[in-house]
């Protein structure tokens, strides 16, 4: 197995030098220069993403979960804990267009509704959510 390389992406990195068209995980977890600029480009030069992290992405917002919704159709574990910009509104795009979704990971977005799993019931694929 391949080790895991911890190195700062930014933006520019994921606009510039990122397509891989056959990748399968990835994590950007703590890449806190990451915008929504650079997941326009993620979503288009990775679409074969299942296991997306963006744990403690404190520029993660609903746009980027909107954008990871509606492109990234094989994933089934995102995880976006700690994501502060990341609301109600996220969820909506998860359930309309994420059909394979299988884990997600929202533990420290304090802007998500309580009634989180209620909204969260249309993923009929989803079988866990981590929330505290």
């Amino acid at each position: 197995p391949v080790a895991p390389v911890q190195v700062q992406i930014t933006d520019f990195a994921l606009r510039y030098s990122f397509r891989f068209m056959e990748l399968k995980e990835l994590s950007l977890s703590r890449c806190h220069q990451i915008t929504k600029q650079g997941m326009e480009k993620l979503v288009t030069s990775c679409p074969a993403l299942e296991y997306l992290d963006l744990s403690e992405c404190p520029q993660i917002n609903d746009y980027c979960v909107e954008l990871i919704a509606q492109n990234l159709k094989r994933l089934s574990t995102l995880k976006l804990a700690n994501c502060p910009l990341v609301s109600d509104v996220a969820l909506g795009f998860l359930a309309q267009y994420c059909k394979n979704l299988k884990y997600l990971y929202v533990r420290g977005c304090h802007k998500l509704p309580p009634d989180i799993m209620e909204r969260l019931a249309k993923i009929t694929t989803l079988r866990q959510v981590y929330k505290s």
